[in-house]
């Protein structure tokens, strides 16, 4: 970028000549630009380089003209400059009007893109970090690698005025400090942990610590044990800690905060008594460990603890290059390539059940992704090459564009003390979506959010869903897991849930709306949040249920080849009264008794019985008649929903 060359058509360029369109060549002027001996014109370089995938279209139309737009056109809007469309068009194209899009999104410029005669490119403009007019530009020039002092410089402007500006709107109430800490301490000596109640602390409430949101991954790394926790308390060897949390403490160093927490170390690991016990103590506390922290460090491209924060970022084969300052831009304006895009959602650590109620119950997030740094609290949304987003505070779903809210992605009204039970429902469905390595951890992951809800509301938990919103929440849907060999509806093969709730299945799930619900719910089981952390405690929970009930003679689910006359392929769903359809979650689970599996005739299920949950046809005041029936009693294999109605449908056997 220091040592660009300038053709003659570019050396005078400024950002003025193109807010209404700049004619700067015909395609064969670039084309031999990159012939040239002595190095390509940096810019024209640039030009080609948008306009990469039409190489071969490029030197066949070697005569079109090569034109130059402003994006988003300042003359049309007030929104921040963006980018620098090239517009590739025969001499015969006219009308290069502009017609906006999407909010702070480029407008559209030119003729339509059906045109067989029309090639487009785009570059992008950055502004240098700290410049005078740097508000008018929405991006910055990505930092080279993650641990450059520009890039700590950074997080902790980031960090000090959301600590300084934002007041209460990202501050948790009364705060628990965790049990234990690792004090970082300065470049000069090691971390070594602490005990919080044995710490000499002035203030604990003011106590800040740091707290990492990592993943562990299959690889086995030191972390604290009941042999070791006393050597760690003196110091913790540098060269035994694994990579991601290595680079947490120099963060953590970097930002003037002289704790951490990090769970490998903080948490006692291993299989003693010790251990589980201090795991089950400390994974219910996840909501005050959290919401106490004055940020969180997200190692977001990370899928395993060795992996580490810091990553040289990936460089586009050309570079940025300046264009002139003018009167209007007296400042150095860089043109280059598109920014990375913005995937926080792909990212390994979106992908783990664990990180979602880490990400939820935290008040600030500093995350490390492979597109760059971003920040997240509830005031503001900033990306190290785009501050200042104009999307706001935190979302169940990432988006693939924060800069941009999507109909779809509610944002969380955090300020709201219903708020959790309000999304429920949608939190279920998205954490469903993400994977566990121990699939016995489907409920203890969610615990420390349920725990938050349950203090705000004062709401009964019941093994993942809430007994004021029980009759609702009882209808899901088990969309079963998608692997290399199709979707599986397993339910659990080591017993963690009752089979009434969502967590007694693996994969996604669903819950079905605009059903009014039917049923009234007589008794309830008597479980705790931290009842969900032992299985045991949850097993043989009364449910009792008043509502509408259907015992059916049988009730086909699988086609049969044979009984059609054709070949027809196998669904795991069956129609039933024209209007409801079940969704087989697991056929190894019917007992022998209650199928029917014969050679000439359809596998059916014998002696169901449905219990109806919702209806749409129910008009008001009309009266339901029923029977009681306890849930824990059967074994729940399918929820059936149609057009009209959903229920469940149970075999009629008793649990083991």
């Amino acid at each position: 970028m220091d040592h660009q060359h300038l053709c003659a058509k570019c050396k005078a360029l400024t950002l003025d000549d193109f807010e209404d369109g700049y004619l700067h060549s015909l395609v064969s002027y670039l084309l031999n630009q990159e012939d040239k001996n002595i190095g390509p014109c940096s810019l024209c370089a640039l030009l080609l380089w948008s306009l990469r995938f039409d190489k071969t279209y490029l030197r066949n139309n070697s005569e079109d003209e090569v034109h130059l737009f402003l994006n988003p056109p300042p003359k049309h809007t007030y929104a921040k400059l963006q980018c620098i469309d090239v517009i590739v068009s025969s001499r015969t194209v006219s009308g290069f009007g502009w017609g906006p899009r999407g909010y702070d999104e480029p407008w559209h410029v030119g003729p339509p893109d059906s045109r067989y005669d029309i090639r487009r490119g785009r570059l992008t403009i950055y502004s240098e970090r700290g410049s005078v007019n740097e508000a008018n530009f929405k991006y910055r020039p990505l930092l080279e690698n993650s641990q450059s002092a520009a890039c700590f410089s950074l997080a902790k402007q980031w960090l000090d005025n959301c600590l300084q500006n934002h007041g209460s709107a990202c501050q948790s109430g009364a705060k628990k400090l965790p049990t234990r800490l690792i004090d970082v301490g300065d470049s000069s000596m090691l971390p070594r942990l602490v005990i919080t109640s044995q710490q000499y602390l002035p203030d604990p409430e003011s106590t800040r610590y740091v707290a990492l949101s990592y993943c562990w991954g299959r690889s086995t790394f030191l972390t604290t044990t009941s042999s070791n926790i006393g050597d760690f308390m003196t110091s913790i060897p540098w060269e035994t800690i694994p990579k991601t949390i290595q680079d947490a403490i120099i963060v953590t160093r970097e930002l003037g905060v002289q704790y951490l927490w990090a769970d490998a170390f903080c948490i006692l690991q291993g299989h003693d008594d010790a251990a589980y016990s201090d795991w089950q103590k400390e994974s219910t506390n996840m909501h005050h460990i959290y919401q106490g922290a004055c940020l969180t460090l997200s190692a977001a491209h990370g899928a395993h603890a060795n992996e580490g924060l810091f990553h040289q970022r990936k460089i586009e084969p050309v570079q940025p290059c300046a264009l002139q300052r003018s009167p209007k831009y007296p400042v150095k304006i860089l043109v280059g390539p598109e920014p990375p895009h913005l995937l926080p959602h792909l990212e390994p650590l979106n992908t783990r059940a664990w990180t979602l109620q880490e990400r939820l119950l935290s008040n600030r997030i500093l995350s490390y992704g492979t597109a760059g740094l971003r920040w997240m609290c509830h005031q503001s949304l900033h990306h190290e090459t785009a501050p200042k987003l104009g999307h706001q505070g935190f979302c169940i779903m990432e988006t693939s564009n924060p800069g941009v809210e999507s109909a779809t992605v509610k944002r969380l009204q955090k300020d709201s003390p219903q708020w959790m039970l309000t999304e429920w429902k949608t939190i279920v469905e998205h954490f469903t979506q993400r994977n566990l390595t121990y699939i016995t951890d489907k409920l203890p992951a969610l615990s420390g959010l349920a725990q938050m809800a349950q203090n705000s509301c004062k709401d009964t938990y019941l093994a993942g869903l809430w007994l004021s919103e029980l009759p609702q929440q009882l209808m899901w849907v088990h969309r079963g897991k998608r692997t290399q060999l199709g979707t599986t509806y397993n339910r659990q093969s080591q017993y963690r849930a009752p089979s009434w709730t969502w967590a007694s299945v693996d994969g996604r799930v669903e819950f079905l709306h605009g059903y009014e619900s039917l049923p009234e719910i007589v008794t309830t089981c008597s479980l705790t949040i931290e009842d969900t952390q032992h299985p045991r405690a949850m097993q043989k929970q009364p449910l009792k249920i008043f509502g509408v009930m259907r015992t059916l003679p049988s009730i086909r689910y699988e086609h049969s080849a044979k009984y059609y006359g054709g070949a027809e392929p196998v669904t795991d769903w069956i129609s039933y009264s024209d209007a409801l359809r079940t969704y087989l979650d697991d056929l190894k689970a019917l007992p022998e008794s209650q199928v029917r599996d014969t050679p000439d005739s359809p596998r059916m299920l014998l002696r169901p019985v449905l219990l109806f949950l919702g209806s749409k046809m129910v008009s008001e005041g009309a009266s339901i008649s029923g029977a009681f029936l306890d849930v824990s009693s059967y074994t729940i294999n399918h929820l059936c929903s149609g057009s009209s109605a959903v229920c469940l449908l149970f075999s009629v056997v008793r649990e083991e």
